[in-house]
């Protein structure tokens, strides 16, 4: 969003006119092209460039005048438009919110000043309600605005005669009532009962001037002024005079003009099919224009020329606003014009007033503070001089009068100059010297008294008092005598203090600090001093030093061991303790005390940690071995604590064992094997190790024999002359069968068999494909006893790990119901046996 800013000045005009007075067109036809003016007067419309939304930040009031401009801008837009089109604008609307434009001028005395043009649209002209209070809104409003410009159509010459009823667009007419302006500028010229005139320029416009002049003479505009004289002064005067006579003298002399303007020129009467006739500018783009811009370039003059008079008028009564009114007024000027050289002399007049009055104010502050100074020093003279003779006086009383005489003497010479008619430089020395020998007895006199009584340190305290204010006076030597016998003393009793001291600050770093620090401080007087002292305060510090050397190495001992304590390296902490020489047993003794303590519970910490975890096991073992091994220093060892540390052990054996077990995976067999602590179970876990190691997917196992044990029967029909026969096959080997003749089968009976295979080779995942089928042998034909296959389960040799063998289920196809008529139980001879894992229990 573009900043609109305003320029430095901007001259604000108040447009007043009636309805059809030609407001409209006059400022649509500034807005637009129009012919180049006889006296090079120039007029240019400036728009604002910016959105219609706003910040925060702005302002209420700023954000009011920004949307006036917007809506005035968009007004004026749609009147070009018009304009273009050769028509004429429609009618500005009458409301209370105005129109407001802005507008740069410049002309021939190289002068460009910016207009701010307000379009009141007759809404002050509506005269209803009480008089006073309309008179003054509008005094109210002249006295924001620069200048005012009233606007009144002219009439067609040919209707002079009518022209108390001039015409209301080119044929029907209409009256023209010009007396509601003059009413207004009545009223507010005799605003409570006051009727002076205004100083403010107004300008009155005849606007439609065509109408009147007929042909413009455009190069010469003093004829169109002379005709205009002609129209106001005709012998039927128009009502155009008595609104002229209202303005004239309603304003102070000079600031009243008329001129005759033609916004659009000359124009005609068009009729349309509707029966209107309308008038209409007969050229556009550039419009031929007359007298748009003289109304303006001269109330812009009246209005410098006003505030240059005030100026004048003004800059002698109120000097500080002088420099900054003629500055802004200097920037409406060129540099060589008359009324710049008249306001650069009346600054240059400011600036000498203000010189002069600054010189006398500063003049009159100096002799102010001469007076005020005289009075005080007459005051502080008469309250000093009374404490000066008095033998009874406070010490703080004698004081401020010596403080006081002492400043009245060093002050620079042309200070007091007055006091010293009454009391000279002279006189105030005499009196000082005085003061100071009252005063330095006053403050011996304790000294003496003290050293009476061998009160040394009040007397040092006195001794010092007397020192800060007589470090040259005639007790000086002995004052500064007292104060180092003292503070001699003082030393001696802080050192055999700090001595006694020391044995409580054995372990205590932060108090040895102290101590040695004090000894530091103690003032050293080697004039004085006795060698005896000096010897002892060095053999001190010596002491101290040492002492603060030992219980350094025994902190970083300290943090040093409480680290492998915390790191578990308790074996490392162990042999460190044991190896360490300390200057006090009581503390190491402490330290091992609680190194035992602190081993133990951290052991049953972790291993109740590792025992939930099962992550930490290895590193929980490894400790619990060091603290049992010989490497352990026996005395960091307690009887209790080797007891707790075999249950701990004890605790991870059978947690390590428990899981081995449960598993039963070559991971939890090897982790017992090698964690462990006990090995209470070595022997179980070792063979069940072999066991998984024999029966891995990919080891061989030889010397195989596949044997039937038994039968059990449920139903069958025939006893005997049965024969049982078996085939099988395992990937690496031929296919195999046993049989077995004359099997005597009996329902819900068991008959042993013992059939045994040949010696073959498997591994433990190899499937194996059992058919086992029983027959009675018939003289025409066999019967089926019962059949079994593996093939619809796909076994593998590690079925018959089962305690009771494999139970292969025998069926019939006779029994329509396919019931089970027996069940083989089969066996693998030189297949490794699972080993049973007990439950846990301790070694013997």
């Amino acid at each position: 969003m573009n900043t609109y800013k305003k320029p430095n000045k901007i001259y604000r005009l108040a447009l007043y006119g009636l309805s059809g007075s030609g407001k409209t067109c006059v400022l649509a036809a500034l807005a637009t092209p129009r012919c180049p003016h006889p006296l090079s007067y120039t007029c240019i419309w400036q728009p604002i460039e910016m959105s219609a939304s706003f910040d925060d930040e702005v302002d209420i009031q700023k954000k009011h005048f920004i949307k006036t401009m917007l809506r005035s801008q968009e007004w004026m837009e749609k009147a070009i438009n018009k304009l273009s089109e050769q028509e004429v604008p429609p009618p500005n609307p009458t409301s209370n919110e105005h129109f407001i434009f802005h507008y740069d001028f410049t002309a021939p005395t190289h002068q460009t000043f910016r207009i701010e043009l307000v379009d009141y649209s007759g809404t002050l002209l509506s005269l209803s309600g009480n008089d006073n209070t309309f008179a003054k809104s509008l005094r109210q409003k002249f006295a924001q605005m620069d200048g005012i410009l009233v606007l009144a159509e002219a009439p067609f010459r040919d209707k002079l005669e009518q022209v108390q009823n001039s015409q209301k667009g080119c044929g029907e007419h209409a009256p023209l009532n010009l007396y509601p302006l003059q009413k207004a500028f009545s009223l507010l010229r005799c605003e409570k009962q006051e009727c002076a005139a205004l100083s403010v320029p107004v300008a009155l416009l005849i606007t439609k001037w065509d109408r009147y002049s007929n042909n413009i003479d455009y190069t010469n505009p003093a004829n169109e002024q002379s005709k205009l004289e002609e129209f106001l002064n005709s012998s039927s005067p128009p009502p155009h005079k008595g609104l002229s006579d209202v303005l004239r003298f309603s304003v102070s002399e000079g600031n009243f003009q008329v001129f005759p303007v033609s916004a659009l020129g000359m124009s005609e009467c068009v009729p349309f099919d509707n029966g209107n006739v309308v008038e209409r500018p007969k050229q556009i783009l550039p419009l031929l224009s007359y007298g748009l811009e003289d109304a303006f370039v001269w109330l812009v003059g009246r209005r410098d020329a006003i505030d240059l008079q005030q100026f004048k008028e003004q800059s002698t009564k109120n000097i500080r606003a002088c420099q900054q009114t003629g500055l802004e007024l200097l920037n409406r000027f060129s540099k060589s014009s008359e009324q710049a050289k008249q306001i650069n002399t009346i600054l240059q007049k400011c600036q000498k007033a203000q010189k002069n009055r600054t010189l006398y104010t500063f003049i009159t502050i100096i002799v102010l503070l001469f007076f005020a100074e005289t009075t005080v020093d007459l005051m502080n003279y008469q309250n000093h001089v009374v404490a000066a003779n008095n033998s009874h006086a406070t010490h703080e009383q004698l004081e401020k009068a010596e403080t006081w005489f002492t400043k009245y003497l060093a002050a620079p010479y042309f200070r007091h100059f007055f006091s010293r008619i009454v009391l000279s430089r002279k006189k105030a020395h005499t009196i000082l010297t005085k003061l100071q020998k009252h005063r330095e007895k006053f403050l011996w006199e304790p000294v003496e008294k003290a050293l009476d009584k061998n009160f040394l340190q009040a007397a040092k305290a006195h001794a010092q008092k007397y020192l800060e204010y007589y470090p040259y006076g005639q007790h000086t030597q002995e004052a500064q005598d007292i104060k180092l016998s003292a503070e001699v003393k003082e030393n001696e009793e802080a050192f055999h203090r700090l001595k006694f001291l020391v044995p409580e600050y054995q372990q205590d770093i932060d108090g040895s600090k102290s101590l040695l620090e004090e000894l530091g401080k103690l003032p050293v007087h080697p004039q004085v001093e006795t060698q005896v002292l000096r010897q002892e305060r060095f053999a001190l510090e010596k002491q101290l030093l040492n002492l603060l050397s030992s219980q350094q190495k025994w902190e970083r001992f300290s943090e040093d061991i409480e680290q492998k304590m915390r790191t578990g390296e308790f074996l490392e902490a162990a042999k460190l303790l044991d190896s360490y020489q300390a200057d006090d047993d009581k503390h190491l003794n402490d330290l091992k005390d609680r190194f035992k303590t602190t081993v133990i519970q951290d052991l049953e910490r972790r291993v109740t940690h590792a025992l939930k975890t099962n992550e930490t096991l290895g590193g929980v073992v490894k400790l619990l071995t060091e603290y049992n091994s010989a490497k352990f220093p026996s005395e960091l060892q307690t009887n209790e604590g080797k007891r707790k540390v075999t249950e701990l052990q004890r605790e991870i054996d059978k947690a390590l064992y428990d899981a081995a077990k449960k598993h039963r995976d070559e991971d939890h067999i090897r982790k017992y094997l090698q964690q462990a602590p006990v090995q209470a179970m070595k022997t179980e876990v070792s063979q069940y190790q072999t066991y998984l190691e024999k029966t891995k997917p990919t080891t061989a196992l030889n010397e195989l024999k596949l044997k039937l044990t038994h039968i059990h029967w449920k139903y069958v029909k025939e006893n005997d002359n049965n024969t049982v026969i078996i085939d099988f096959k395992v990937p690496s080997n031929d296919e195999q069968f046993i049989m077995k003749k004359k099997v005597k089968a009996e329902s819900h009976t068991k008959t042993e068999i013992n059939g045994i295979s040949k010696v073959f080779m498997a591994k433990p995942y190899d499937p194996i494909r059992i058919l086992v089928t029983v027959v009675n042998k018939g003289i025409f034909s066999d019967d089926d006893i019962g059949h079994g296959d593996t093939k619809e389960e796909e076994e593998d040799l590690k079925i018959f790990q089962l305690a009771n063998g494999y139970r292969l289920p025998l069926h019939t196809h006779d029994n329509d119901k396919n019931e089970t008529t027996g069940t083989a139980y089969l066996e693998i001879e030189g297949y490794p046996k699972k080993p049973v894992l007990p439950n846990w229990h301790r070694e013997k």
